[in-house]
């Protein structure tokens, strides 16, 4: 991989990434997916949630759902210290995500984004889109953050939605054999 420090001129198009630390690993998300960087927001806990979800915090005026990075890569929580910061993804449905710290802002020719190796170098729990090497040689790797968000969330949601129905619908059957006439609706010319 190579170092991103200069991109020469006919590299191409260069795209910003905002890099960010989770523990002691290096992540990154394409700036144009975050609509800001803030510190980590009072958050009302929300019972039965997610483990990845912190809870839901008002950002002026809006309530947006915090959800804990180590929270969606199966890390174990830290504690919030002071350099913790939560970076607010744009998009329909804002969310923001906890990270330890944020480290800076990158520019990235495509030619410098590794994908086979993010494959390959993914720990449990990781969704990549890529990797890169950082200041210092380190491999900052590009986090998928909507599939990640999407596995998180969605599953749960559609595991109580079924068990829901699956409680609702016997009962409806039963009404529905005993105490509804049959009936049969046509329409004529």
């Amino acid at each position: 991989m190579r170092h991103v420090a200069a991109i020469p001129a006919e590299a191409g198009p260069t795209r910003p990434f905002l890099t960010f630390r989770l523990e002691d690993r290096l992540y990154a998300l394409p700036a144009g997916d975050v609509a800001e960087v803030i510190r980590v927001p009072a958050v009302a806990r929300m019972p039965q949630s997610p483990k990845a979800l912190m809870g839901l915090a008002n950002l002026r005026g809006a309530i947006v759902p915090v959800a804990s990075g180590r929270g969606l890569l199966g890390q174990k929580d830290g504690a919030n210290g002071a350099s913790a910061r939560a970076i607010v993804m744009n998009g329909a449905s804002p969310v923001a995500l906890a990270v330890d710290e944020v480290a800076e802002l990158v520019e990235l020719a495509e030619n410098d984004i590794e994908t086979r190796e993010a494959a390959l170098a993914a720990l449990p729990g990781e969704m990549l889109n890529g990797a890169f090497q950082g200041k210092g040689g380190r491999v900052v790797k590009l986090l998928d953050i909507k599939s990640l968000l999407s596995t998180a969330f969605t599953a749960r949601e559609q595991k109580q939605r079924r068990a829901r129905q699956g409680e609702a619908q016997p009962q409806v059957e039963e009404a529905t054999q005993s105490q509804w006439p049959k009936l049969v609706a046509f329409a004529i010319a």
